[in-house]
C-alpha cells in the first residue's frame, strides 16, 4: 500500500492520504485558493469604477454657443484639425500640462485616447510648420481665466464651478 502527500488548507499541514483519488479530493480547498483571486480580480472589473463619475468637464467662452459636441469633433478639435465652430468663430484650444491627472483622464476618458498621442500630433503639427500647438495651462485655475478672457476658447477642468458659464456635453 503506498502513500501519497498533499498539501491542503495550511502548507505548514502535510496530510498522508492512501490513494492518488482521496489526494485529489483534498486538493479542493488549495484549487480553490489559487483561483479565488483572478475570480475577485474578474469580478470587479465588472464593476464600473467610482472614478469614472468623475469625467472631466469641456468648458468654453460664453461666446461659444454650442450646447453639446460629439467625442469626433471634440478629439478633431484638440487635435488642432478643426480651426472654427460652427458659427465661423475662430478655436482657441487650452489645455494642461500632460503630467496633470486631469489631462490623462481627459484624453482616455473623454477622448478616447492617450495623452502622448495628442503630443505626437501636436509636435507633427508645429515641426511641419503646418499648424501651432494648444497653449499649456500650468492649473485648472489658470485654464478657467484663460478659457473665459478668450474668445472662442475651449478647455478642461476636472470638475464644474460657479463661474464655469459655457459647460459643453459630451455626446
Amino acid at each position: 500500500m503506498a502513500i501519497y502527500t498533499d498539501w491542503t488548507m495550511d502548507v505548514s499541514t502535510l496530510v498522508a492520504t492512501e490513494s492518488p483519488m482521496q489526494a485529489r479530493i483534498s486538493t479542493g480547498p488549495w484549487i480553490l485558493r489559487c483561483l479565488r483571486t483572478p475570480l475577485l480580480t474578474a469580478f470587479l472589473w465588472l464593476i464600473p469604477p467610482f472614478a469614472a463619475a468623475d469625467n472631466p468637464v469641456i468648458i468654453s467662452h460664453p461666446s461659444v454657443y454650442a450646447q453639446s459636441l460629439s467625442r469626433d469633433a471634440l478629439l478633431a478639435m484638440f487635435a488642432m484639425r478643426s480651426q472654427r465652430w460652427s458659427d465661423g468663430q475662430p478655436v482657441k484650444v487650452f489645455v494642461l500640462n500632460k503630467d496633470h491627472p486631469t489631462h490623462k483622464a481627459f484624453a482616455t476618458e473623454v477622448l478616447g485616447t492617450y495623452p502622448y498621442q495628442l503630443e505626437r500630433i501636436w509636435r507633427r503639427l508645429v515641426y511641419s510648420g503646418t499648424g501651432r500647438a494648444p497653449q499649456v495651462c500650468a492649473d485648472e485655475a489658470e485654464m478657467r481665466h484663460k478659457v473665459l478672457s478668450t474668445p472662442g476658447a475651449i478647455g478642461y477642468v476636472g470638475t464644474i464651478e460657479e463661474g464655469d458659464l459655457n459647460v459643453i456635453r459630451v455626446e
